[in-house]
């Protein structure tokens, strides 16, 4: 599920890679991650993505989990979402995902090939040659305000998220999980069946050729 976002010369583009962060980023300490995963065991991973591009880019919040649990799981993540904007965020898990993103940073550049892209979108997207030395200075600026801010602006989920489409494709994904779940359990059936009429058969013809050997003795 996602919504359309912004691009890299939005004035918000620094807070909301702390948003992102804070709400489902990488690592295992994100919102997301402690109410869905560890403390309902919903899914294995839950994460939002938020990918400038040229234009403005998507936010999105991706997620595996059993059939039966995808409502409770968007129903979950709703909440999250609409806590961060009536409430923001804490001082002390502001200076947390500030500290990660900084300190996170240089695990972009630790080989040749990953070098070679971030100059490569620096060029592209026109980010200057300081940019890489002015990126945690960005990050470490931004304010609970900033961030509260934007979460106003990008995570109200009645507004710019297909939850209801979301919600449908659920429920039409659980509805074939069920009629596929019935169909494999019939022909399941048909298998046995046969396999035991085939059963039936062959000891029939083992039974034949029994007698056809003591009658011939």
């Amino acid at each position: 599920m996602g919504r359309v976002a912004m691009d890299r010369e939005d004035a918000d583009y620094y807070p909301m890679l702390v948003l992102n962060q804070l709400l489902g980023g990488p690592g295992l300490t994100s919102r997301l991650n402690e109410e869905i995963r560890e403390k309902r065991g919903l899914t294995y991973g839950v994460h939002s993505q938020f990918s400038p591009l040229e234009m403005k880019g998507p936010f999105m919040v991706t997620m595996n989990t059993k059939t039966e649990s995808v409502a409770e799981a968007l129903g979950l993540i709703r909440e999250q979402m609409r806590l961060v904007v009536r409430e923001g965020v804490g001082v002390e898990e502001l200076t947390d995902v500030k500290r990660y993103l900084v300190q996170s940073f240089p695990l972009n550049l630790d080989t040749l090939k990953k070098q070679a892209a971030t100059w490569a979108l620096i060029g592209y997207y026109r980010r200057g040659v300081d940019y890489l030395r002015r990126w945690p200075g960005r990050i470490e600026g931004g304010s609970r305000e900033d961030v509260a801010r934007v979460a106003r602006r990008m995570l109200d989920p009645d507004v710019g998220f297909g939850w209801q489409r979301a919600q449908a494709q659920a429920q039409g994904i659980a509805q074939c999980a069920v009629g596929i779940g019935k169909a494999v359990e019939q022909v399941a059936l048909r298998v046995v069946r046969r396999a035991v009429q085939h059963l039936a058969v062959g000891q029939q013809h083992i039974e034949l050729q029994h007698r056809v050997v003591h009658q011939t003795a």
